[in-house]
């Protein structure tokens, strides 16, 4: 077993549920779907149709927890449902306008903190998806995942995520924090749209395995392919504008699995154990 392998059975050994923020609000699923499926016909010829994510579904991933009963559960709701997001969201705006402040030097500091704690937590937060990049991407020529780049035109939400993964690590439920520098590279600030481990739920020709059905085949090697053209052509494409953030949910590990007309598998549902409003 190499390294890599270990490290992942121990890091991930306690991983019971996940905390991401959904983009599937009803003023952007559509968006999301006609997006899904010109790729999908794009992509079909490279990556098999059980590996490329269901829209439905797309997030911006936040965190693996450890909370194997429902007490657990319960603790983490009641301790996260008092973290005040509305302050952090406003606390994230600080940054880049303190920036703009000591750039342009013709209003203060002070003025700008007391403007922020005014006016900017009264705006919701709402990202664009672009793009597309390998999730290694030095090797986009044999790559398991693809994501697009979720996109905050205020600026606030990669500060708002990692004061947020910050706050979870203080927790104790949160499996594999890291350190600080850790969390300011976190993986999760994408959003995945082709993730080959889906295939491990699938027999060979990528349909469902109604004998394994919520157990995974986790002795096969995962599928690589080829995503050099795919990058090339989607590199500035936009999945969807304009998407509201309205929400974290804490879900399950695992999804409720079902088939397309044509056979291949897909995820249909997940387990959302709580529902977190977001400013």
């Amino acid at each position: 077993m190499s390294v890599a392998k270990v490290r992942r059975l121990v890091a991930f050994k306690d991983y019971t549920h996940t905390l991401s923020i959904p983009l599937n609000a009803s003023a952007s699923i559509s968006q999301l779907h006609n997006s899904f499926l010109r790729f999908q016909n794009d992509a079909s010829l490279t990556v098999p149709s059980a590996a490329i994510c269901n829209p439905d579904f797309y997030n911006i991933y936040i965190a693996r927890l450890n909370l194997p009963t429902s007490r657990h559960v319960d603790d983490f709701s009641a301790i996260l449902r008092k973290y005040d997001m509305r302050e952090v969201l406003k606390a994230a705006a600080i940054p880049l306008r303190l920036s703009s402040c000591l750039e342009s030097g013709t209003t203060s500091c002070a003025s700008i903190i007391e403007e922020n704690n005014m006016h900017a937590g009264l705006l919701p937060l709402r990202i664009n998806v672009l793009g597309l990049n390998a999730a290694k991407p030095q090797d986009p020529a044999s790559t398991t995942r693809l994501d697009a780049k979720p996109i905050d035109p205020t600026n606030r939400l990669p500060l708002f995520l990692l004061c947020i993964r910050n706050f979870l690590a203080g927790t104790g439920f949160m499996t594999n924090p890291g350190n600080e520098n850790r969390m300011r590279q976190y993986t999760g600030d994408n959003v995945a749209i082709v993730n080959t481990v889906l295939l491990q739920w699938y027999n060979s020709k990528g349909h469902f395995n109604e004998e394994l059905g919520m157990q995974r085949k986790t002795g096969r090697k995962v599928f690589e392919f080829d995503a050099r053209e795919l990058i090339d052509k989607y590199q500035t494409y936009e999945w969807g504008s304009d998407i509201p953030l309205e929400k974290m949910c804490l879900e399950k590990v695992g999804g409720f699995m079902g088939k397309r007309e044509d056979g291949a598998a897909v995820e249909r549902g997940r387990t959302v154990f709580e529902t977190f409003w977001l400013p």
